[in-house]
């Protein structure tokens, strides 16, 4: 990109030693700067003459046409003066954007220049590339905004704006520099810039190549390490991992703590008695198993369930009219998504709610809550869950979480992890309504359908301790890999901080 650190405080030490050692002038005395007009998006037509806008600038300086506006070709006379020449270089002078460069290449004319934007072109024939390069330098280091209500340059101060004085050849030798130099290749000595301005440049050069070669390797850690992550899951979820487990332990029929039938057994019988004590209701039975259905093959012992039947009931939160501030003291709040989103429960993810109890305390969190969120704007956040380990604060459940309540034994954890499982993750994103750009939203239904390969109860207890062990180590490394890249980083902005101070 053209606007990175490293490029951008070698183009500084360029134009410093051209501004400190040669002869200077205004802006305006090689360069004319012309505005844009403010066609109406009336006017828009899905073809014919492009208008460039402030969006069809990328970080780079070249020009997007994939989300291209057009008007009428017939209207190119009337704005003829606005039509743009392969070369231009176009600033952007007011809003989010201020400070943006683009250069306008042949392949997107014809082409007319929108608001908001200058038109800066050479009256003395010096080259396009370097009025380029000169105008990122201005822009970045020497243009400042006036502040309203937005942010905007003054034309007649950007002109005054202190430039180089230098020939047309020498422009053309300083593009094929700069260009050269966003290849990350060293420059040579040469007779426009200092010895010791050539050897910073290309010391840069090397050191962002180093770091380049470095947030590669993070990267490729981060991804191995997710993957590695997932996998343990994956050996988790298929009994894999405590197949050793089982050699010692195997199978006594009856005992729910080696034969996952006589736990589901136990579990629908609780279930049975407290809707016969009418503590809780039935609920509609679920679709059988379909053997087509299973994604693997389960160890002697372990037996398929659908979520909806190893838990006694589940409920939803409730859409409150809260104050966007986290609750104090014994104020009374709603947890937002975010606060289960993540594999842990974040308690001071929550918004205001009252400063006394609601009337219906059932919406209430408690310590050892097993929540779910139902929907997300995030594809990747829908469906995931958390225990609550403690909770010190009133906060309720909202509308885009769902409570499922198991019976007594200890399964939860087991489904926890399971439910982090890219099986899990895929059955959430096959059942979610909603499109990528809107809220994505799933049923109590589709949560209580979820196939799960449930062990024996004290199988679950080792797996979670195994599991919750290895990927302890895999956040220690991921850790060190942070803290590695952050090193880099600190390294890479001391390095400019010298570069600038020369």
């Amino acid at each position: 990109m053209y606007r990175n650190d490293v490029f951008l405080s070698q183009l500084k030490i360029i134009f410093d030693t051209l501004l400190k050692n040669g002869e200077v002038e205004k802006l305006s005395d090689n360069c004319e700067l012309s505005g844009g007009f403010a066609f109406k998006s009336t006017e828009y037509k899905s073809e014919g003459l492009f208008v460039l806008r402030v969006t069809n600038i990328k970080p780079d300086g070249t020009i997007d046409i994939n989300d291209a506006k057009y008007i009428s070709n017939d209207a190119v006379l009337d704005y003829e003066k606005y039509s743009l020449e392969a070369g231009d270089v176009l600033i952007v002078m007011i809003g989010g954007s201020i400070g943006k460069v683009g250069f306008v290449d042949k392949k997107v004319l014809p082409a007319l220049l929108n608001q908001n934007m200058w038109l800066v072109r050479s009256k003395n024939g010096l080259s396009s590339r370097y009025i380029f390069f000169l105008c990122l330098f201005l822009c970045q280091f020497h243009a400042t905004e006036k502040n309203t209500s937005y942010s905007f340059y003054s034309r007649g101060k950007f002109r005054n704006l202190l430039a180089p004085s230098i020939t047309p050849e020498n422009s053309v030798i300083l593009s094929k520099l700069f260009d050269k130099i966003l290849l990350g290749k060293n420059i040579d000595n040469n007779s426009l810039i200092s010895i010791n301005s050539v050897n910073r440049i290309n010391l840069l050069s090397h050191i962002s190549t180093y770091q380049s070669k470095i947030s590669g390797e993070i990267k490729n850690q981060k991804t191995y390490l997710t993957k590695l992550r997932q996998a343990i899951l994956q050996e988790a979820i298929e009994g894999q991992l405590t197949a050793d487990w089982r050699v010692k332990n195997p199978v006594c029929l009856g005992d729910p703590n080696t034969d996952a039938a006589a736990l589901l057994a136990t579990i629908k019988a609780e279930k049975q008695a407290l809707i016969a004590d009418g503590k809780i209701k039935k609920e509609k039975p679920l679709a059988p198993i379909n053997p087509d259905d299973v994604p693997f093959a389960l160890p002697d012992g372990w037996v398929w369930v659908r979520l909806g039947e190893i838990t006694l009931y589940s409920e939803a939160g409730k859409s409150f009219l809260c104050e966007e501030r986290e609750v104090k003291d014994d104020e009374w709040g709603v947890v937002k998504v975010s606060s289960v989103s993540w594999g842990y429960f974040k308690e001071r993810e929550n918004k205001f709610y009252s400063k006394l109890p609601p009337n219906d305390l059932k919406y209430q969190i408690m310590a050892g809550d097993f929540i779910i969120t139902r929907a997300s704007g995030s594809p990747a956040l829908l469906g995931k869950s958390v225990i609550v380990p403690y909770i010190k604060k009133n906060l309720l459940l909202n509308d885009k979480t769902i409570r499922f309540v198991f019976a007594k034994h200890g399964i939860k954890m087991f489904v926890n992890l399971f439910n982090g499982s890219s099986y899990a993750k895929s059955h959430f994103m096959n059942c979610a309504t909603g499109t990528n750009t809107s809220m994505r939203n799933l049923t109590r239904s589709d949560m209580e359908t979820l196939l799960i390969p449930l062990p024996p109860l004290a199988e679950q207890q080792a797996i979670v301790e195994r599991v919750d062990r290895l990927l302890n180590h895999i956040n220690a490394l991921e850790q060190q890999v942070t803290e590695r890249k952050h090193h880099a980083e600190q390294l890479m902005q001391a390095v400019l901080k010298e570069a600038f101070a020369g």
